[in-house]
């Protein structure tokens, strides 16, 4: 049986975590602040750790490989999220609380928060084995994100009594705030929202990859 290291024990954490902080109806606000500040010490512990930032120091964005673009966009979205977050806290950092303008920093934490999401799930996809998968089960990222597709939608209430939803961030909303759902329904619709996300970064890796052989 392969050893699992310590990095990979808390990578699994970080991302187990994602879904209880973004489906904060499925918890609690207070827990959501607290377990917020988790994550971040987890992420930057993570990122202490990585060696991509010389390289894209001394080369500059425009030159990096497709995984690492991802990276930053996640990291400047990360960082953003944090950021709201602070502005608008009750519990973790009252003192920083800013009341003029709150319902602004709302939208800005919200808006970022969901981007955080999609391009953690999306960069975890993009960093798998896709070979080895492929190998070993090729239809298993397949089947997992067609099934993956009508519970999310679901969740996100794209259809309601009035028809089509027009507003995406209205529609988020719907999926990660919607409090007549039990919690656990809510954080299963969060992972298994994670896990198609995750099969797209995985089809997505794996195209460029089979591009830059064929090229």
């Amino acid at each position: 049986m392969p050893k699992i290291s310590a990095g990979t024990l808390v990578k699994a954490a970080l991302l187990a975590a994602f879904p209880f902080l973004v489906g904060i109806n499925g918890t609690e606000e207070s827990l959501h602040e607290y377990l917020a500040i988790v994550v971040l010490l987890i992420a930057v512990q993570h990122l202490l750790k990585q060696k991509w930032w010389f390289g894209m120091m001394r080369f500059g964005l425009r030159n990096q490989p497709l995984k690492l673009k991802m990276t930053t966009l996640l990291l400047v979205s990360f960082c953003c999220t944090v950021i709201s977050g602070i502005l608008i806290s009750r519990y973790a950092f009252p003192a920083a609380r800013i009341k003029a303008i709150q319902p602004v920093i709302l939208d800005l934490h919200h808006f970022f928060g969901y981007t955080t999401f999609f391009l953690t799930f999306l960069h975890v996809g993009a960093h798998l084995k896709a070979r080895k998968l492929f190998t070993r089960m090729p239809y298993l990222p397949l089947f997992g994100a067609l099934f993956s597709i009508p519970i999310c939608f679901l969740g996100l209430g794209y259809f309601d009594d009035e028809g089509p939803l027009f507003s995406l961030l209205d529609s988020l909303d719907l999926f990660f705030f919607e409090t007549g759902k039990p919690p656990v329904l809510i954080i299963t619709e969060v992972f298994l929202l994670g896990f198609f996300m995750i099969c797209v970064g995985l089809f997505t890796e794996a195209a460029v990859a089979r591009r830059r052989i064929n090229a």
